[in-house]
């Protein structure tokens, strides 16, 4: 049973940071910002969608990973820490001094 009000905050952060190294990793962050931008209206619908797949989607990604991701859909906030946490990370790639100034 999928509970996003058991996930802790660090839980939460872990996976927003995950998300959001995986994100720049791959260089997706104009495509990921813009797609969670546009899909913020509908971010709870995705998270119920995500409940509705889990059957075909725990076997693949894990039900942890689900509940995690599904959490963060769940809550607009947390979008925004992500969108956030991708922009940190790729100015600080363009610019490497900065990050390390901090």
């Amino acid at each position: 049973m999928l509970d996003y009000q058991s996930l802790s905050e660090e839980e939460i952060r872990g996976a927003i940071e995950d998300i959001a190294r995986w994100v720049v990793k791959m260089r997706l962050e104009t495509p990921a910002i813009m797609l969670l931008e546009l899909n913020r209206p509908v971010s709870f619908a995705a998270s119920q969608a995500l409940i509705a797949a889990t059957p075909f989607l725990g076997p693949v990604f894990g039900l942890d990973a689900i509940n995690k991701y599904g959490g963060i859909l769940n809550n607009r906030d947390y979008i925004d820490q992500l969108i956030d946490r991708i922009d940190e990370l790729a100015s600080q790639r363009s610019n490497p001094a900065e990050g390390n100034a901090t």
